[in-house]
């Protein structure tokens, strides 16, 4: 009896030990989720004219800051102009006063320079549907969506590196309220480092404190 009794002893605390260890990881793992922050951008606070002819300047860096560099191949005419939207016929949704558009069959385009796992905008308002597409840092294609006078969004598990917006009913794209969600590891808290040593301390009394029971002797 007294030898029953002390296996079911070493049995119980073998469990307790176990429980302590699982316990501590599933914190460590909850206390390390992603995070993300949401950034829009208007383009409202940059000083545009109506027409493409007389926009002298294409966007580039302006935005590094928000981790994102417009005419990442180089700047190119009448592409990634930012223009006063009075030309337009905007959807309600567009915010006054300003666009991005390029023309003449030329693209929208961005690179990243933050992890990216989520991008939209309100596209399709320059008279016709409009295509996003989003790219790996290899630029394969992770997905696409049309859209016209409509908001669209793109998710991917596989960072997304760049994009671009097409004019696929006419040779003119124009976007509005471009917004992304750059996406990070929050470092574990001080506890939840803790929790997870101590899980691994559990595991290793575990470890050394496993002799095979005596069944026979009880």
């Amino acid at each position: 009896m007294e030898q029953a009794t002390k296996i079911l002893s070493q049995i119980i605390g073998r469990t307790k030990i176990v429980a302590v260890a699982a316990a501590a990881l599933m914190s460590f793992t909850s206390a390390a989720q992603a995070i993300t922050t949401t950034v829009v951008i208007d383009f409202d606070d940059i000083t545009a004219p109506d027409l493409f002819g007389d926009q002298t300047t294409q966007l580039t860096d302006e935005f590094a800051d928000l981790g994102i560099l417009f005419s990442p191949d180089g700047v190119i005419e009448d592409a990634n102009e930012v223009l006063n939207d009075s030309s337009f016929t905007t959807p309600s949704e567009s915010t006054s006063p300003n666009l991005l558009a390029s023309s003449f069959g030329n693209l929208i385009s961005a690179v990243f320079t933050v992890p990216v796992f989520e991008v939209g905008a309100l596209i399709g308002i320059s008279g016709g549907s409009d295509m996003l597409t989003i790219f790996d840092d290899l630029g394969g294609v992770l997905g696409n969506i049309v859209g016209d006078d409509t908001f669209v969004s793109l998710t991917s598990a596989t960072p997304i590196a760049s994009f671009t917006v097409a004019g696929t009913a006419s040779d003119t794209a124009a976007i509005d309220n471009l917004t992304f969600e750059v996406g990070a590891i929050d470092v574990p808290a001080p506890g939840a480092l803790a929790l997870l040593g101590l899980g691994i301390a559990a595991v290793g009394v575990g470890r050394r404190s496993h002799k095979p029971l005596d069944l026979a002797a009880a």
